[in-house]
């Protein structure tokens, strides 16, 4: 357990329980879902024609967006605000998130989420 002095508490706090931080993973990793499920609904020959595919792959893909760039941003607050890190490491991290979506969010909660969970 690291002890961040500017914001008064333990890093592992910032994680919570298990049950927290496998529902951030799970928002990371939406992304990657959505494709899984485009992917699966195009590429194979699953085609019903009473439900409208892609009207629900347009909405599901809509709202995994929102979902993933509101857990991105919860995740820069709680890299620049939570957690006992350089400046360098903060950057090198931001830039990670941004540039390697959403492998790079996923690796974030992975490192710093999911490893620091309260068991």
């Amino acid at each position: 357990m690291l002890y961040n002095q500017a914001a008064g508490l333990l890093v592992n706090d910032m994680a919570g329980s298990r049950t927290r931080a496998t529902l951030l993973g799970i928002a990371a990793s939406m992304p990657l879902l959505t494709i899984a499920a485009f992917a699966f609904v195009f590429l194979s020959e699953f085609r019903p024609r009473t439900i409208p595919l892609g009207e629900i792959i347009l909405t599901t893909g809509a709202l995994s967006m929102l979902v993933f760039w509101s857990t991105m941003g919860y995740f820069l607050y709680l890299l620049h605000n939570r957690i006992n890190a350089t400046d360098s490491e903060k950057t090198s991290w931001s830039m990670i998130m941004l540039l390697f979506f959403p492998i790079g969010v996923v690796g974030f909660w992975y490192r710093f989420i999911w490893r620091n969970r309260n068991s």
